[in-house]
């Protein structure tokens, strides 16, 4: 079969981002955790949500949030990150889990030994401007500092009386008393955490919570990572909340916060082999995917749907917590870069390029088309790019030409801003 024209230039553009992606690997594995062996697990995933989709369930973000019954507001907020706010309280924490990712936040040495003064956080806020429909405490535990908690809860109330409250813990502290103060505080959403590693007395004391606060609340969820092949416990654990009233759980993908790696090797875990579809200095400190945590969540998800359990299961992957900050970076300047346009899946810039020989073919297929104007060429490079929504006006009329993906994100500085490139993949 002849070679599509432009292939061999398309090629060797693309393979600069093929060495990107060795360098990342290499750096990532120097933390002391081995990659597991790739294995197509991708494509197997999109089938796998698929199944789940045509089974009932609900997916967005490209499948990397799939649900059943329900799904938290704030979740659905987070995809795109705007009018949601998180209050770190402090990193103090009474708890030791051996995948806290809290070491990787900023002052995180500071903020164990000093509270942040959150509620004039937001009262600060507030007068920039900020528009807040979803707002959120976490630590550590924000249960330690209680006081700040309600005073928070307070200017909340008075500054975003609309917006959706809600608070995560892990049951550190949970009584009577403070369950009733947060209620009458107007708390909308109390997100606990189970340990499953815990005895299973401290299990307990947290469902305890858990039981008393459902009807109290808006919404009473949990949200926890899990654990490679954790499918029997996390099928137990999702039947009792079911049974409790429990609205529903976030299961989340475990992930090694580039630290502790002991911990991760002596359980046999790995990192997944393919930690992103798009390579990127992310903000989310949750660190790396671990092999075979997404399988287990995908597992029960379809145990909920089989099972018809009232409550929302929800799969929220890793990089669907990554989302909100590609909206945020790129929504405002979606329309600012020739050739790209956002896609409203993922949220990524993208765009179309044909290199070498394949340049003069498209021009003239964009002429014909009447959309010359979309495009943009690069003599460096050897290249012109053109919007994706105008491939198949492209491919109408220019024949066996290589063409090539463009994803991209803006970054923005006191400067201005740019335009990153990021992948480069073939179109088939």
């Amino acid at each position: 079969m002849a070679e599509k024209t432009g292939a061999a230039e398309l090629a060797a553009y693309v393979k600069r981002y093929g060495t990107i992606e060795e360098e990342f690997l290499t750096a990532a594995g120097s933390f002391g955790l081995a990659f597991a062996e790739a294995d197509g697990a991708g494509a197997c995933y999109d089938d796998a949500v698929a199944v789940l989709v045509a089974s009932g369930a609900q997916a967005a973000n490209e499948g990397k949030s799939v649900w059943t019954q329900w799904k938290s507001p704030a979740c659905v907020a987070c995809m795109r990150g705007v009018g949601t706010e998180t209050f770190l309280t402090s990193t103090a924490c009474p708890r030791q889990c051996f995948f806290c990712f809290n070491p990787n936040q900023e002052d995180y040495e500071f903020f164990r030994s000093h509270a942040n003064p959150i509620a004039d956080q937001l009262r600060e806020r507030h007068r920039e401007g900020a528009a807040m429909s979803q707002l959120a405490i976490t630590g550590g535990e924000p249960l330690l500092h209680l006081p700040q908690v309600l005073e928070f809860l307070e200017v909340a109330a008075q500054l975003y009386p609309d917006a959706y409250t809600r608070l995560y813990t892990s049951g550190f502290g949970w009584t009577g008393e403070v369950q009733r103060a947060l209620a009458d505080a107007g708390l909308n959403e109390a997100r606990f955490s189970v340990k499953m590693e815990d005895e299973t007395a401290a299990k307990e004391e947290v469902l305890a919570a858990i039981a008393s606060a459902v009807g109290h609340f808006d919404n009473v969820m949990v949200e926890m990572p899990v654990m490679p092949g954790d499918f029997e416990a996390m099928r137990d654990l999702i039947v009792r909340l079911d049974k409790l009233g429990v609205a529903g759980i976030n299961l989340l993908e475990l992930c090694f916060p580039f630290h502790n790696a002991e911990a991760f090797v002596e359980r046999g875990y790995r990192l997944k082999p393919t930690p992103y579809r798009v390579l990127y200095d992310y903000w989310y400190g949750g660190g790396l995917p671990i092999a075979g945590s997404e399988d287990t969540c995908l597992a029960l998800v379809r145990f909920a749907l089989e099972a018809g359990l009232s409550l929302g299961v929800h799969y929220c992957s890793l990089e669907n917590k990554l989302t909100g900050q590609v909206f945020q970076q790129n929504a405002p300047a979606a329309r600012a870069f020739p050739g790209y346009e956002m896609d409203a899946r993922d949220f990524f810039l993208k765009a179309v390029k044909a290199f070498g020989p394949a340049v003069p073919m498209v021009r003239r297929a964009l002429e014909s088309a009447g959309l010359a104007d979309t495009a943009e060429e690069n003599a460096d490079y050897g290249f012109i790019q053109f919007p994706p929504s105008a491939l198949a006006a492209v491919c109408d009329d220019v024949g066996d030409v290589a063409l090539g993906l463009s994803i991209a994100i803006v970054e923005h500085d006191e400067e201005g801003m740019a335009l990153r490139e990021l992948k480069v993949q073939p179109i088939a």
